[in-house]
């Protein structure tokens, strides 16, 4: 599994209880339901179709590059890329909890 463990004071609120430090984990590996996609899509104010499950499924299950962004078992962060992992890749898009 690649991932890493970020912990550190947020400038921004904490998803933590306590609103002061929070850690992040970031990872390759660890894949988020279409639930939590959409719910952090609408968290994050990102135009896209969070009405339509099955397109963002396609669109995760079309995308070769997935980094997730996970605060405990809430999912705080995403991007989504395609790439041919020798010269290009390209950031689709990212989305971050408010």
């Amino acid at each position: 599994m690649y991932s890493f463990v970020y912990s550190g004071v947020s400038s921004k609120q904490s998803a933590t209880p306590n609103n002061d430090k929070m850690n992040i984990e970031y990872s390759f590996d660890k894949r988020p339901t279409v639930d939590q996609i959409i719910e952090l899509y609408d968290n994050a104010g990102l135009p896209r179709p969070t009405n339509d499950k099955e397109r963002i499924q396609k669109m995760f299950d079309n995308s070769n590059l997935i980094v997730t962004a996970w605060c405990n078992d809430l999912l705080v962060g995403v991007s989504r890329s395609i790439t041919d992992w020798v010269w290009a890749c390209y950031l689709i898009n990212r989305a971050e909890w408010k």
